[in-house]
């Protein structure tokens, strides 16, 4: 570790969604240094490690090796984050985690019994507590002028794309970019818009306003879901029921 300072490496760090966030976010970082990149286009990492001043890496095995790195922040998909925590762990180093988690609870146990037994430290990261409007919305809530949380109601609105991120992304969606969101099998599951890898945003900000309070009851709504066929033929089959 550098005199009051962690040395990091970003995995995943060609991607274009994520990873030029978590660039900016830790230059930005005090006691954060950006010691190492990795991916597994060569080209790409041998790249960012000139603009950054970071060591390229391709092999996640490496990363472990080296004793000069304190900490990775994982920007790959979920499927993978159970296997490079748990990894990571066993080699003593603390971990920063994209949401979500990983792809199911017997994974997310695994990973954190993995850091308790090294006794590392293993964050998932949540952006959405940190946003102005939430921060603001919570003070609000905890100061008691608006009396007593009894009900949180969430609704997802249609994407908006600022022009600078669409120029960044090619002109092409966040999905287009990683493919693996909207496949329930590497993502975690659900169906687009509420893919596992956007839906968490939502439950943390739940959460978050409610104080951490603990989760007592969940209810879900049914839906009409249909396909190409269904819209002529005027069917649809139910896709959710409703539980407590």
């Amino acid at each position: 570790m550098s005199v009051g300072r962690l040395n990091i490496v970003l995995v995943g760090a060609a991607g274009k969604v994520a990873a030029p966030a978590h660039l900016n976010g830790l230059e930005m970082i005090a006691n954060a240094n950006i010691y190492g990149v990795c991916d597994v286009d060569l080209g790409q990492v041998s790249d960012l490690g000139k603009k950054y001043g970071a060591k390229p890496f391709t092999d996640f095995d490496e990363v472990l090796a080296d004793p000069n790195v304190d900490a990775v922040d994982l920007v790959t998909p979920p499927f993978l984050h159970a296997e490079q925590t748990i990894a990571a762990a066993r080699a003593g180093k603390h971990v920063y985690c994209e949401k979500p988690m990983t792809r199911s609870l017997v994974e997310a146990d695994s990973m954190v019994a993995a850091h308790k037994s090294s006794g590392t430290t293993l964050m998932v990261g949540e952006s959405y507590v940190f946003h102005h409007p939430n921060v603001a919305a919570r003070s609000v809530i905890h100061s008691g002028d608006i009396g007593d949380l009894l009900h949180i109601r969430e609704t997802k609105g249609a994407w908006v794309i600022k022009p600078e991120e669409s120029q960044r992304l090619s002109g092409l969606s966040h999905e287009a970019n990683a493919p693996w969101r909207v496949d329930p099998k590497l993502s975690g599951g659900g169906q687009f818009p509420w893919i596992m890898d956007h839906a968490p945003h939502f439950f943390a900000t739940a959460r978050y306003f409610a104080g951490g309070s603990s989760v007592r009851g969940v209810t879900a709504h049914s839906k009409q879901m249909t396909t190409d066929s269904d819209a002529t033929s005027g069917t649809g089959a139910p896709t959710g029921q409703a539980i407590t």
